[in-house]
């Protein structure tokens, strides 16, 4: 399997699954993951290119997500409600979302301590939600680094974590808020030119 034209791939509840390959195929429209109780990781679909919805979500037993290292555009990523999952070095070459980057800590994904795989991000077309990491320190460990245009950024209620490293922004259209994190001490945003509403 090598492509999915207008297609959508969807994996859901297949509760013995370990992991995700299919190591040939380069596109598809939607990709769905949820569900899956056995799921470990995700260290396959290293030859997708691009995709447009892609959701990864509710796997109780999910701990690192290695994968989806070719992919460079998606129009969204919505990784949540993966109680277990506390490391993110896959898709190391995506470039561009065109809509919005959820990674809330709101709806389950509390245990993220690092983001290094989405070093080569530079452009979010929508939202950026990391929000809700109440009980663990979101480190970004060099994810993220690379943005230089988003149009709105939310890191609020980050309890734990106390610095941010977004040197490379530039622009924000909308708003940027770092808000309700009390321990929050560095937010390096040493290049931002433009900001369209407001920074808090």
């Amino acid at each position: 399997l090598t492509s999915i034209g207008a297609g959508n791939l969807t994996i859901y509840r297949l509760d013995s699954l370990p992991d995700i390959h299919f190591s040939s195929l380069s596109s598809v429209n939607d990709l769905t993951i949820e569900e899956n109780n056995d799921l470990a990781g995700i260290s396959g679909l290293n030859s997708l290119l691009s995709a447009n919805d892609i959701l990864i979500s509710d796997h109780p037993n999910l701990t690192s997500i290695s994968g989806m290292n070719s992919l460079e555009t998606a129009n969204s990523l919505t990784i949540e409600s993966n109680s277990d999952l506390s490391t993110i070095t896959g898709f190391s070459s995506l470039d561009t979302i065109t809509g919005d980057l959820i990674v809330n800590g709101r709806n389950g994904n509390d245990s993220i301590s690092s983001l290094a795989g989405l070093s080569s991000l530079r452009i979010v077309g929508g939202t950026v939600n990391f929000e809700g990491y109440e009980n663990t320190a979101m480190s970004l460990g060099g994810g993220l680094s690379g943005l230089t245009q988003v149009e709105n950024m939310n890191f609020s209620q980050n309890w734990q974590t106390t610095s941010y490293d977004f040197s490379s922004l530039t622009t924000a259209t909308g708003y940027i808020n770092f808000g309700r994190s009390d321990i929050l001490t560095s937010v390096d945003l040493s290049s931002l030119q433009t900001i369209g509403s407001f920074l808090s």
